[in-house]
């Protein structure tokens, strides 16, 4: 949009010069827009904005009044006849919805405060013209032509060169405070689209906008007359041109205070769209509903910026989530007393893949979970060990959700733990290290570390083995934790006598057939068994044998390569199960007294 308006504005004011009718203008101007939609491509959003400047012009030519908002909804009736499923598009919604609050909101406030004195300064030297002019901008074209004057006498410089630079000045300020307003008006809209889709709203963007913008503007400028004329010389400075304001952006986004936003709830999102129709529907008539509109709605983005919302959590409930990460673990415990804790944020094998991966599965993955929630905060973070997929999200979810504590095994390693340790210590967050035997309440659960084992050589890499191995009690029920720990540590556990009947076992190792042999399974005695592991993951996770032993001790199994998100949730008494898909019943409650510790207290 930005391109073909710079390029329809160039084009215009040159072909004014040779004094072309509105008819030629119109098909002049109209087809070069199409020409370059279809040199770029024909994508959907430079149509659009093809279509929306035809309709202008249009108007223009048939000397119709040229309505912002008519012409958008125009465009939008156009677009969504040919495709209505663009109407759920978030390219379609952010863009409609900017140009449409440029429309309401910006335009209107830049014609009731700016722009009468920016047109004022049209020829002010004629004294003459000040009769036309309401009598303010009279007023305030007379007293700018006394202060030039005043100027004159305090140097040796004529009035005519203060009265220049005088308007200069001003002419560049109006143009700054047009394109903040501009921005201003685009960022209190896109606030809650921005928070649900990216969760994510940059401040920055109300002072870099309107600097950004006018180089980029330039930059098109050049960039359109070297293509035109072939010039290497142009395209060179084209080139540094826009190297220097890559240079400026990334500074502007070291500013920025990278502002990351949960989901609302549903009353405030339902009360934003509201204030925005309000706002759009009274756009026509600058009235005092319209002003109550427009700051009530500013008042609403702020409020969301602040996100003082309470996260989805059900109080008295322990709960165990196993988000759903691909061939990696996540999971997320709910304590009955409100406090989160995040055990490994996902990843990638390191030792599977080729090719460097795009995806930050804690960025893009874990936090859009927690976000979904309305979760802000975590209070701790656990590093089970140090392996990719388990480690590797933990940097993002670190960063955005600033954990009053990090946990981690005594035998962590690799480069991605001291990512983790650097991003840890830059937040000022300490790093606890846990070992066997240690126990403790919190949240109101009991915690018991079982592993790692004791006596373990640290290693220059990591190995699964290096697992903490968690027990969480709540009432008659416990959640064993065992993380990628192999079946010798398991052995050693039911040896050792440290391991007792369980009601959920997180299925350790993804479900190999390495981890989680007989005897450990007779010894804990799950009554259901969590299973973190990737759809059609090379490993064949989880191994047929792993199942069969499962379903011979008549095991409820949840994986997430085929329930997808899994939620497991004890009130002290009873389990149930959510899940995100359901090839099994849809809702499945089990209630017995927990072997391992008799009566409820």
């Amino acid at each position: 949009g930005l391109h073909l308006t710079v390029i329809a504005g160039a084009l215009l004011a040159v072909l004014r010069v040779f004094g072309l009718g509105r008819g030629w203008l119109l098909l002049v101007v109209g087809a070069t827009a199409w020409g370059y939609a279809w040199f770029t491509g024909s994508e959907v959003p430079v149509s659009r904005a093809a279509t929306g400047l035809t309709l202008f012009l249009a108007c223009a030519c048939l000397y119709r009044q040229r309505q912002l908002l008519n012409i958008l909804a125009a465009v939008a009736a156009i677009f969504l006849i040919m495709d209505p499923g663009q109407l759920f598009d978030p390219s379609f919604q952010l863009s409609f919805l900017s140009v449409a609050m440029i429309a309401a909101v910006a335009i209107p406030v830049i014609h009731a405060t700016s722009w009468p004195y920016h047109k004022g300064l049209w020829r002010i030297t004629m004294v003459e013209l000040d009769p036309y002019f309401p009598p303010k901008v009279a007023q305030f074209r007379l007293e700018l032509r006394l202060l030039a004057q005043t100027l004159s006498y305090l140097s040796r410089l004529g009035p005519g060169f203060w009265l220049f630079c005088l308007t200069a000045l001003l002419r560049a300020t109006f143009h700054l405070y047009e394109l903040f307003v501009v921005s201003t008006a685009i960022q209190a809209s896109l606030t809650l689209p921005m928070a649900c889709y990216f969760h994510r709203v940059s401040l920055v963007a109300l002072i870099s906008n309107p600097v950004v913008v006018p180089l980029m503007s330039a930059a098109l400028i050049v960039e359109a007359a070297a293509v035109i004329t072939g010039s290497q010389t142009l395209a060179w400075v084209t080139e540094r041109f826009l190297r220097g304001i890559v240079v400026m952006v990334d500074k502007f986004a070291q500013l920025d205070p990278g502002w990351r936003i949960p989901d609302p709830p549903g009353w405030f999102t339902a009360l934003y769209l509201s204030l925005l129709a309000l706002v759009l529907v009274s756009a026509t008539r600058a009235t005092r509903l319209w002003r109550a509109a427009v700051v009530a709605l500013l008042i609403a983005s702020a409020v969301l910026l602040c996100s003082p919302f309470d996260p989805h959590l059900e109080p008295g409930v322990l709960e165990l989530t196993a988000i759903d990460v691909g061939q990696g673990e996540s999971l997320l415990v709910k304590l009955p007393e409100n406090q989160l804790l995040l055990v490994d944020g996902g990843g990638f094998p390191a030792y599977s893949r080729r090719k460097q991966v795009l995806l930050d599965a804690g960025e893009d993955v874990v936090a859009p979970y927690l976000w979904a929630r309305g979760i802000r905060r975590l209070d701790v973070v656990l590093s089970t060990h140090s392996h990719e997929d388990h480690l590797g999200g933990l940097i993002a979810i670190v960063r955005n959700f600033r954990p009053s504590e990090v946990w981690a095994t005594p035998y962590s390693s690799g480069s991605r733990w001291e990512e983790l340790q650097k991003e840890a210590h830059r937040q000022g967050i300490p790093i606890r290290l846990l070992h066997s035997g240690q126990r403790w309440n919190w949240g109101g659960a009991h915690f018991r570390v079982l592993g790692p084992l004791p006596g373990r050589v640290p290693a220059d890499e990591p190995h699964n083995n290096d697992s903490v191995v968690l027990e969480i009690r709540y009432r008659l029920h416990s959640f064993l934790l065992t993380g990628d720990a192999e079946e010798d540590v398991e052995r050693v556990l039911v040896e050792a006598q440290l391991v007792q009947p369980v009601t959920v076992l997180k299925v350790a190792h993804h479900g190999s057939r390495r981890s989680t042999p007989p005897e450990f399974l007779d010894a804990t005695r799950p009554a259901f068994a969590l299973i973190s592991a990737g759809w059609a993951n090379s490993y064949g996770f989880p191994h047929p044998v792993l199942l069969e032993r499962l379903r011979e001790r008549n095991v409820a199994v949840f994986r997430t390569d085929q329930h997808g998100c899994i939620t497991l949730r004890s009130d002290g008494r009873r389990i149930s199960v959510d899940a995100w898909r359901w090839p099994v019943p849809k809702q499945l409650r089990w209630t017995r007294p927990s072997p391992a510790w008799g009566s409820e207290p």
